[in-house]
């Protein structure tokens, strides 16, 4: 392995001599080894070896296998990965398993130098150790690095991911979601627009409501009133029989 400024080495030893102890779902060094490698390399080689030529494993064990592959997306199949013809684990790997390519454009620049490489509707962002990649800016899509550039993504013709419920209009970057004339909340949940006669009618029981509620406390202080008024008639009346 390689970068720009040195070379590298890296490497796993794994054993096997019996398939029955071979664990499944985990590379850990029975029947299979993995290593990690560092980012930022130019280059790399690998080689395998046996040390005894596959001899004491023949009988389940042909052939040994190395690969690049993403961090933790492979998962050892344990006796089933290591019984597999070669053709068979090899298309597996190549139709299953991704590769991470970390690349940079101009590895000596940095966005403030070479920001004019990324195309229309996108933006530049520097990578650590050196380097640039471009983006499409939020609700744009397609190539950042060729001209003209991303496009704008039609959001009213994908409802799976963005759903609206009523009147959808595609704008630049966005998209507006707006309920159906007549009708008002938010289209952008279901059963989020409620239509207007709907709203008038919550607000003529609240008028109810609050009307008979005033009723009831002028009923009540007109009733108080009267009461308080009656006691004081009749203190009057004793007051003035007393009196005579």
């Amino acid at each position: 392995m390689g970068t720009n400024r040195a070379e590298l080495s890296g490497g796993c030893f794994g054993l096997c001599r019996n398939v029955d102890v071979v664990p499944n779902g985990r590379c850990s060094g029975i029947g299979c080894c993995q290593t990690s490698i560092p980012d930022r390399l130019l280059y790399y080689n690998t080689t395998l070896h046996s040390l005894t030529r596959h001899s004491d494993v023949w009988h389940f064990n042909e052939c040994g296998y190395c690969f690049l592959v993403e961090e933790g997306r492979f998962e050892f199949g344990g006796a089933a990965h290591l019984s597999t013809s070669y053709l068979d684990f090899a298309k597996r790997i190549e139709s299953t398993m991704p590769v991470v390519v970390d690349w940079v454009i101009a590895p000596s620049e940095s966005c403030a130098t070479e920001v004019n490489s990324c195309k229309g509707n996108s933006s530049c962002y520097d990578v650590d150790g050196g380097g640039y990649r471009c983006k499409c800016n939020s609700g744009y899509e397609g190539n950042p690095y060729l001209d003209p550039g991303c496009q704008d993504i039609d959001e009213c013709n994908d409802l799976g991911t963005n759903p609206c419920y009523g009147v959808c209009i595609n704008t630049l970057g966005s998209y507006n979601c707006t309920c159906l004339p007549g009708s008002f909340g938010d289209a952008n949940i279901l059963n989020g627009c409620q239509h207007v006669g709907a709203k008038d009618s919550k607000h003529l029981m609240a008028s109810i409501i609050i009307g008979n509620s005033f009723m009831h406390i002028l009923i009540c202080l007109c009733s108080l009133l009267h009461y308080v008024h009656h006691i004081a008639f009749n203190k009057h009346v004793l007051s003035l029989k007393l009196t005579t």
